[in-house]
């Protein structure tokens, strides 16, 4: 199976007409099925992950032995966080039940081990000192994911029709576990007219890199860099 790598990580990746390639076929299915981006992304690299483990076999070849020993590894090896394994088992039976549409089996493996650390935070006021440091779209986005709750990807793809100013509420859509929900839009937050386009979204739209660029200009200015790649995990 031949692999590509995806340098636009944030945005969808077309898919050729009539393509013939195996990532580009379960990509296609995917969206067809109705996923989340977020969930096609993870999927798709835990599938991956899976094919480069074993010798980049091609799945259709593979099964139950090669699921449990992916899984093995990736508890007792990689040492990753049960919900890392999780996603990953998600990922492999979203492959061979849906996609393959095969029967799904009773698999045997070792389950990773929780590790009970405390969550490294930004307090009140480093956040402040974050978003004073900052300007433009940057701070508008940094101002919605800490005031409001968002979630990146909901940040992302916001639009000013969700956006009731009267009652100062964001209406989410599609959010986490596709449902829609109501959060609150901080007063502090000032969303300027120059923030539209076409009326309809903010220019805050696939704006990832950029914002997190400036939180972590600002973070280091700012004397907590490494609090901040610490909550970042990067």
């Amino acid at each position: 199976v031949q692999l590509r790598r995806n340098t636009q990580d944030d945005v969808r990746t077309p898919i050729p007409v009539g393509s013939t390639r195996f990532m580009a076929q379960v990509r296609a299915d995917m969206r067809a099925r109705g996923y989340a981006f977020p969930t096609e992304r993870t999927y798709l690299h835990w599938i991956k992950r899976f094919i480069i483990f074993n010798q980049r076999r091609h799945p259709a070849e593979l099964g139950k032995a090669e699921i449990e020993s992916f899984l093995n590894h990736l508890a007792v090896h990689a040492t990753v966080a049960p919900s890392t394994q999780r996603t990953a088992l998600n990922a492999l039976m979203y492959l061979y039940t849906k996609y393959y549409g095969r029967e799904p089996e009773s698999l045997s493996f070792s389950y990773a081990k929780p590790t009970r650390r405390l969550p490294t935070v930004v307090t009140h006021e480093e956040a402040k000192d974050i978003i004073g440091h900052m300007s433009g779209t940057p701070r508008l986005m940094v101002e919605l994911l800490y005031g409001s709750g968002l979630r990146l990807q909901e940040c992302l793809t916001l639009r000013i029709k969700d956006i009731d100013f009267s009652l100062n509420t964001i209406t989410v859509r599609q959010g986490k576990g596709d449902k829609d929900r109501v959060t609150l839009l901080p007063s502090s937050v000032s969303i300027p007219a120059m923030a539209y386009e076409n009326g309809s979204k903010l220019v805050i739209v696939n704006q990832q890199p950029t914002a997190m660029d400036a939180v972590a200009d600002v973070a280091i200015h700012a004397g907590i860099g490494d609090t901040l790649q610490a909550v970042l995990g990067c």
